[in-house]
């Protein structure tokens, strides 16, 4: 994402799942980066989430106003979980 949304806030709504064994959480995560030096935050999180089941995910995250790299990304807590995001929208105001 665009250099451009530097000073914004993002916004992330969507619904996530998975099919692992066990209850895992999935996390939209927001990377910038500020005079040459990445930082790692987290937007919003679903947690415990059931094998097949679809949670909303939603939160919001002010951008850094002097970010020259901005990147939106999902994750979970299990390095190897596969899991589907579906109805994303992610926005800056």
């Amino acid at each position: 994402i665009s250099a451009m949304y530097a000073g914004k806030t993002v916004t992330v709504d969507c619904y996530v799942s998975h099919n692992e064994s066990a209850p895992i959480a999935i996390y939209a995560s927001l990377e910038q980066e500020v005079n040459g030096a990445a930082s790692y935050n987290r937007i919003g999180s679903a947690e415990n989430i059931a094998s097949g089941e679809w949670i909303q995910l939603s939160g919001s995250l002010a951008c850094d106003a002097t970010a020259t790299k901005i990147v939106v990304y999902f994750e979970s807590e299990s390095p190897t979980a596969s899991f589907s995001i579906d109805n994303v929208k992610i926005s800056f105001k």
